[in-house]
């Protein structure tokens, strides 16, 4: 599963015959995700009949990023000609209601992935930081535009080579022989390296070396984070300005504003200014089982970030086809796994997952150490505290699950603990007070999470991420 979910694809609908467009609206509009766009310039994809398209290409795939052409009985012998004039998605004018839903889970998987591939390039290219991708034996695949400019190499010398180029000559022999050692036996690395840039000057570089591997454990690359030290002090104001900007980018992964017959999500985020590891996750798993999931890793930094993307990413991977309490399990066995290596900062996760399962009628749930979160039914305000221990710390033999019943549920509210925890008042008084705040927040539901951002916190300044999540009933059970 992608962990980089608040986007929507939009669609412009240039089909000709008016029953056939009639059509292909009614099932995009249905389609979670896709919408209908007003215009050309506010849409992303030409959806078009292959007729239409065939007298004028140009007109209709230039101006997007895809096109979507559908297929003419009569067009059909054509199919390469509309390829090589630039249709990219393809579908028959009599496709069945499942054939185009499968079509556009494709396309929106395309574009999932290649909006996630811009946003780590973007990070990667413009980070202040050095970084370096290699194969398994050391040999340079990628660098970024930081890791060239400090050693004064071009890419082209770079890429291809290993980091012969830039050593200093003041690492003996049993300094690379150990560096060596952690990695292939899959351990990470953390130390400074003296190197040497093109024109012979030292530069120190403070590093952390992890292993990647693909899917049956096998180590294919090691990815290289560093900074150069003193670069670091020199420009520690202009950094935090782009640590920021990395955080702002995060909150794109937050899930997307939800809603169906049954229930609607709304999120927000409201970063600090250091990477963190707050992270939201919605999934509907069958017709009627809902998760939604809020971790928070302890700690700041790119660490933090690594290991809730991590968390959040297996998390969801497992949902699918793994129970609620199996999948948390395997969240806490990976972070478990990261604290064994004692050259990384260790780090714990506190985490509330909720299931909705509307067949059975009622609300599961596993709270891993984090604060309260809160179910809204006739009787009031009703707070549910943490059952579990924090994740990383022992291995779970078994995740203790309470259950409440749906009954007249009218939302579920759950937080981060920036929330209460960025106040001058004690714990106790701070939470007396968000209780105070959700009530007032409920007059107006469409400013619900705005409004207890802004009553709790206002204009103060935070030390940490303040994470947020509404969960609404739309129907009585």
């Amino acid at each position: 599963m992608d962990i980089l979910q608040n986007f929507k694809l939009t669609f412009y609908n240039y089909i000709g015959n008016q029953l056939l467009k009639t059509k292909f609206s009614k099932l995009l509009s249905s389609f979670e995700g896709i919408y209908l766009g007003d215009s050309p310039e506010t849409s992303e994809i030409s959806i078009i009949d292959s007729q239409t398209f065939l007298e004028s290409p140009y007109a209709y795939s230039e101006p997007f990023e895809a096109t979507l052409i559908v297929v003419l009985k009569e067009n059909a012998k054509d199919k390469d000609l509309i390829l090589e004039k630039g249709g990219d998605f393809f579908l028959y004018e009599d496709s069945s209601e499942s054939e185009i839903s499968h079509r556009l889970e494709i396309i929106k998987e395309y574009f999932s992935y290649k909006y996630q591939a811009q946003l780590l390039q973007t990070i990667f290219h413009k980070a202040e930081n050095s970084i370096v991708i290699t194969d398994s034996c050391g040999v340079i695949k990628y660098a970024n535009q930081y890791f060239i400019s400090i050693t004064g190499y071009r890419k082209e010398e770079l890429i291809g080579a290993t980091p012969v180029h830039i050593k200093s000559g003041l690492h003996d022999e049993a300094f690379y022989k150990n560096l060596w050692c952690d990695l292939k036996k899959g351990n990470g690395w953390s130390g400074i390296f003296v190197n040497k840039n093109k024109n012979g000057k030292l530069f120190y570089e403070e590093a952390n070396i992890t292993p990647i591997y693909n899917n049956v454990g096998k180590i294919i690359s090691y990815l290289k984070i560093g900074r150069v030290v003193e670069r670091e002090r020199l420009l520690s104001n202009e950094l935090n300005k782009e640590i920021k900007k990395a955080k702002d980018m995060i909150a794109y992964m937050l899930p997307i504003k939800y809603k169906d017959e049954n229930l609607s999500l709304n999120s927000r985020l409201k970063a600090y200014n250091y990477l963190g590891g707050d992270f939201i996750s919605f999934n509907k798993i069958s017709s009627s089982k809902y998760i939604l999931s809020l971790i928070d890793v302890m700690g700041h930094g790119a660490s933090a970030t690594m290991i809730g993307l991590k968390a959040i990413s297996v998390f969801q991977t497992a949902i699918f086809y793994e129970s609620m309490t199996k999948s948390i399990s395997m969240v806490n066995d990976v972070i478990l796994d990261i604290n064994k290596d004692e050259y990384f900062i260790t780090r714990y996760i506190s985490g509330v997952f909720i299931e909705i399962d509307l067949e059975k009628k009622v609300i599961n749930y596993i709270s891993a150490g984090h604060p309260d979160f809160y179910v809204r039914d006739s009787s009031g305000l009703v707070s549910y505290s943490s059952n579990n221990m924090i994740l990383g710390i022992a291995k779970s033999t078994s995740l203790r699950v309470n259950t409440i019943p749906i009954k007249d549920s009218k939302y579920i509210y759950v937080y981060s603990d920036g929330l209460i925890e960025n106040g001058k008042n004690n714990l106790d008084s701070q939470i007396e007070n968000l209780e105070n705040i959700i009530f007032e927040a409920e007059k107006n539901k469409e400013r619900f999470l705005k409004t207890i951002l802004n009553k709790a916190i206002g204009d103060s300044e935070i030390d940490d991420d303040i994470t947020m999540a509404i969960l609404e009933f739309n129907y009585s059970l």
